[in-house]
């Protein structure tokens, strides 16, 4: 039944597509930018581009949406609101982008758990979709910080791998220097209750628990952005609790918020806040949470 779901999705249901001029590198990374984040707003995807105004790439995003490959989140509510349309790919972006994967023997592939959420990008919530765009400014950020010293993996990048927990981490990310330093990283914002921050929390103790981490290496540090300082206040607690009642000392996790995140300028600022399950917390920055 799977492999005739992913048939009937890779079909070439649209007959003129085939006939279609092929996509520049531009518009195919806007199309697997898509792929692993599900939205992204104009401004976003300039700094993706590496363009300084989002006006300067209006016209690639309309021929993909003219051609169906992208979709567009948008009506008379959102200019009265000041927020920006939301784009997102379609099914048909996503079987051209699996055709040019297939063209090119590329290494990358198509997952279909991740090509079935494409039919539902059209009815998610608003406060789904303000989620996501939260993911990508992080990861952005930590783009602009970290440059290529940092690799990031949304939850589509990880869909892969069967070692991650089934509740994935909103991003794994991987800081290189000298040793790799792995990290889940999750933003809390208001799209969830709080409560559901703390049952993903004490999930990660149970999957490093009863199924541990790739080739029994030492578990991901995890990372919580939380909305302000009273929520990060209120986690660091249960989070502390958990870990006293479990009493495990394999796991490390650090929080902050997302005002620090996003205003921070160096990657030495001391904005991560490490949870001990003895003692008081600590102040660390990002690499300096493994020494």
């Amino acid at each position: 039944m799977m492999r005739v779901r992913l048939e009937l999705f890779f079909s070439m249901s649209n007959s003129d597509v085939k006939f279609r001029k092929s996509l520049n590198n531009s518009q195919l990374l806007v199309l697997e930018w898509l792929y692993e984040y599900r939205f992204s707003t104009s401004k976003q995807l300039a700094i993706l581009l590496n363009k300084s105004n989002h006006k300067s790439i209006q016209d690639k995003l309309k021929i993909l949406e003219s051609q169906k490959f992208i979709g567009k989140r948008y009506d008379s509510t959102y200019k009265l609101a000041g927020r920006a349309a939301e784009y997102y790919l379609t099914p048909a972006g996503g079987r051209k982008l699996n055709k040019h994967y297939i063209e090119t023997n590329s290494k990358k592939t198509i997952h279909e758990p991740v090509t079935k959420a494409l039919y539902k990008n059209k009815l998610v919530s608003s406060a789904f979709i303000s989620h996501c765009l939260s993911i990508v400014s992080v990861a952005q950020k930590l783009h602009t910080l970290y440059g290529e010293k940092m690799h990031i993996f949304s939850q589509a990048g990880t869909a892969p791998y069967h070692y991650f927990p089934v509740w994935r981490p909103d991003l794994y990310i991987n800081l290189r220097l000298s040793k790799h330093q792995p990290y889940f990283l999750d933003v809390w914002d208001d799209s969830k209750p709080f409560f559901i921050s703390v049952k993903k929390s004490r999930n990660y103790m149970n999957h490093e628990e009863n199924d541990g981490w790739y080739d029994n290496t030492p578990y991901p540090y995890i990372l919580a952005v939380c909305k302000d300082a009273k929520t990060q206040s209120k986690l660091n607690r249960q989070i502390k609790k958990a870990l006293e009642e479990k009493y495990n000392d394999n796991l490390t996790y650090a929080t902050t918020t997302i005002s620090l995140f996003m205003k921070s300028q160096k990657t030495t600022e001391r904005i991560w806040t490490k949870i001990n399950q003895d003692d008081e917390p600590e102040e660390f920055s990002l690499k300096n949470l493994y020494e």
